[in-house]
């Protein structure tokens, strides 16, 4: 049992990172600037979990992922406004 679910966990954890791997290279490709605030945000994350704090940290975390959650919806707003122009050509 224990090796089924280690091995179901490994499939479905791939399969997720191969996705959000190709939704982050596209938020990137809407905003080159977002690569930069990437970093930006995990190293004010890593400076607060260096010092032990924990509601600094959580700040970092939640502004950088509610930045995220933009990047991704402009991404997927640009691709939807691409394949909605290469269907009236």
């Amino acid at each position: 049992p224990t090796l089924v679910r280690d091995t179901l966990f490994s499939v479905l954890a791939n399969a997720v990172n191969d996705v959000m791997i190709e939704i982050r290279l596209l938020a990137y490709a809407a905003n080159p600037q977002s690569v930069e605030r990437a970093i930006y945000y995990h190293s004010w994350i890593l400076d607060n979990v260096r010092r032990h704090d924990v509601d600094g940290a959580r700040k970092a975390m939640e502004e950088h992922l509610d930045y995220s959650l933009q990047g991704m919806r402009l991404a997927a707003e640009q691709q939807r406004h691409t394949a909605e122009n290469a269907g009236k050509q």
